[in-house]
């Protein structure tokens, strides 16, 4: 289904925190449409979780600057920040941070049409850094270009970086490109890369189950990819958000041909389970949404229909 591609794009940039997120249509929830909504309900397609940190390869005399740029945003309405980012942009036209920040500003609003001219931008301005390329890419996928969003991943993946997060990043992106072009084999591959510049990363294990859970005979494969990112995940101490991925990926491990009735039940189980100690732990805080959703599409996958409009209508 829909919520086996998703893939939760964040800029690369300072701000780290999910930013606003789509209200689902009020239409949708009376008839029943739980993937437009759970599609609807949140416009991050990535980690389900905080993005990454700063633009790489910024020019090192542009930091107290970019240390500005990013202050004004803090804690100000966002008629505000946008009205400091543009005087940033006015005061330094030709420092790419800029543009970057309020490429992120523009995508965390749901603007990403705006977000895509201002990343371009970046890339005109420093067209060897790859944060650039990702971020371009970031955009077309959430205006639904995946052919285009998956040649930037491959751009910046042609760039030279030491960051082993935009290097897993991009294959993220490029993955998630080709999983919503249905060209499932392809996807695995670019997950597969992107796992062996992160072997501890949960997004990438969990999106090659998505994308082995689509090839006809490789349901145990991507069983076993499941369990390493669940693995991963209860290594931590998971918050309202990591409980949640941890039900959404029990939730689809339910759905594997291979599983046998006794197993279905067990993941189903704990699908439930931890998606009610993320609802529990709500704290009216940014990160709910992203929990709602995921209560969406758990309760979907285990043919809780009416919890699943519930959810929908709260997020």
């Amino acid at each position: 289904g829909a919520g086996n591609a998703e893939q939760q794009q964040r800029p690369i940039g300072r701000q780290g925190r999910d930013g606003h997120l789509h209200q689902p249509a009020g239409a949708d929830v009376l008839r029943g449409d739980l993937r437009a909504v759970r599609q609807r309900a949140t416009h991050q397609i990535g980690d389900h979780r905080p993005w990454r940190q700063a633009p790489a390869g910024r020019p090192g005399r542009s930091l107290s600057f970019h240390a500005y740029t990013s202050r004004c945003a803090q804690g100000v309405p966002s008629l505000t920040k946008r009205s400091r980012y543009n005087a940033a942009v006015t005061l330094w036209p030709i420092y790419w941070g800029s543009y970057n920040e309020r490429g992120s500003f523009y995508f965390f609003q749901g603007k990403f049409a705006q977000a895509l001219k201002e990343w371009q931008q970046v890339i005109n301005l420093n067209p060897d850094g790859p944060s650039g390329f990702v971020n371009v890419g970031n955009a077309y996928f959430k205006l639904g270009d995946f052919a285009q969003a998956g040649f930037y991943y491959r751009q910046a993946l042609e760039k030279k970086t030491t960051s082993q997060e935009i290097t897993e990043d991009a294959y993220t992106g490029w993955g998630a490109a080709q999983f919503y072009l249905k060209q499932y084999e392809e996807a695995a591959k670019s997950f597969r890369a992107g796992i062996a510049a992160n072997k501890q990363s949960p997004l990438l294990w969990t999106k090659l189950g998505d994308a082995l859970s689509q090839i006809t005979g490789q349901e145990r494969e991507a069983a076993a990819a499941y369990a390493t990112a669940i693995k991963l995940i209860r290594q931590g101490k998971p918050g309202p958000i990591g409980l949640s991925q941890l039900a959404e990926i029990y939730a689809k491990r339910s759905k594997l041909a291979l599983n046998n009735e006794q197993a279905k039940l067990a993941d189903q189980k704990e699908a439930l389970y931890f998606i009610g100690l993320a609802l529990n732990k709500l704290n009216q805080g940014a990160d709910d949404n992203e929990v709602l959703a995921s209560a969406v599409l758990v309760y979907e996958l285990t043919d809780n229909e009416a919890q699943a409009v519930k959810y929908a209508a709260q997020a």
